[in-house]
């Protein structure tokens, strides 16, 4: 379980029970960005201390705008970190990922980065990619269930339901923001500022492909994430809390065995092209124990018996190709913002 932990002196340190070697290499690949004055300036969530199966990172405080300006420049950054991690092919960006530190974006969980993908699933189109961040809503900013990094408001709706009392339910109602910027007494999001995500966006599209050779050269900082240990995203995890909640019915529970069997039965028939057979077993366990499975996956590994590519190889061959004069598709393939209302009240 992750945790916070507030010192005599004032300072506040997030302690996380998971390889934190993600963080560690992004933070530095943000850095040798910054230092090659790449597309614009964003920053990293600090890794303060780890170990093999543990570390420790500087807490990141959500902070307001100061000004229209601040604000402004606020999405600019947002745009640039989305092409970046777009790039990375990254997932699982959603609101609890991203905190709104003044006028920057911060990634503070990066263990999805450089997500595999398999080879039953096709190429991957700018579409696909950037759909897949999470870091905005795939269908427009009126998607009923919105936990998106740069979308998402406070105290909205959403279609999943919660008990309440007397058997009741009612919508499940998103908790205060971190990851939306904020000025004069509210959050914006990203459907109110398209212009400068796209320009953030393109700027550092521009840079990273005048850059490319330089970033994954041997030695280059995309070719340290090699054996950094990542999250491997078979399933979603309201996918797995689905099956929690199911082995815990009555009925399940009276059967000797019951629970593991029917996880056993679900895994089977829910099996995808993002769920290897090879993972079935650590699913399995981890659900038995009522974990949500971890599944850990390296960069510069190709997949259980072949069942997907080396990303690193797959992002540093994507950076070789793209053009200049590819942006207007990348951009067209952004999921759409809009401010309609949600259709969730």
């Amino acid at each position: 379980m992750t945790a916070v932990l507030a010192l005599s002196d004032g300072r506040i340190l997030v302690y996380k029970p998971r390889p934190l070697d993600m963080e560690a290499q992004f933070a530095r690949l943000v850095c040798w960005l910054s230092d090659a004055g790449i597309g614009p300036r964003i920053d990293a969530a600090p890794v303060l201390a780890r170990a093999e199966d543990h570390g420790w990172m500087g807490f990141v405080a959500h902070d307001p705008c100061r000004t229209q300006a601040e604000m402004e420049g606020y999405w600019k950054k947002a745009g640039g970190l989305y092409c970046l991690l777009t790039i990375l092919q990254a997932t699982d960006i959603h609101r609890e990922n991203i905190v709104a530190s003044g006028g920057c974006p911060v990634l503070v969980d990066a263990e999805t980065l450089f997500q595999p993908r398999p080879w039953a699933m096709g190429a991957s189109s700018p579409q696909d990619l950037l759909r897949d961040t999470m870091m905005l809503p795939p269908f427009g900013a009126d998607t009923a269930s919105d936990f998106s990094a740069f979308c998402s408001r406070a105290g909205d709706a959403t279609a999943i339901r919660v008990a309440g009392p007397g058997g009741t339910d009612a919508p499940y109602r998103l908790p205060a923001c971190q990851n939306l910027p904020h000025l004069g007494g509210r959050f914006h999001g990203a459907e109110e500022y398209p212009d400068a995500l796209a320009d953030g966006f393109a700027w550092m599209f521009r840079d990273l492909v005048q850059h490319r050779d330089a970033l994954s050269a041997d030695g280059g900082p995309l070719r340290a994430f090699a054996t950094a240990r990542g999250r491997y995203v078979a399933r979603g995890t309201q996918s797995y809390g689905a099956m929690l909640r199911a082995s815990l019915s009555p009925a399940v529970l009276r059967q000797a065995g019951g629970r593991r069997a029917m996880l056993r039965d679900r895994l089977r028939a829910t099996r995808t092209d993002r769920s290897p057979a090879t993972f079935a077993a650590q699913e399995l366990n981890a659900l038995a124990r009522m974990d949500i499975p971890r599944l850990t996956c390296r960069p510069g590994d190709p997949g259980p018996e072949g069942h997907w590519r080396a990303p690193l190889q797959e992002v540093c061959d994507r950076l070789a190709m793209l053009n200049v004069d590819d942006l207007p598709h990348w951009l067209a393939g952004m999921p759409p913002l809009t401010t309609a209302p949600r259709r969730v009240g």
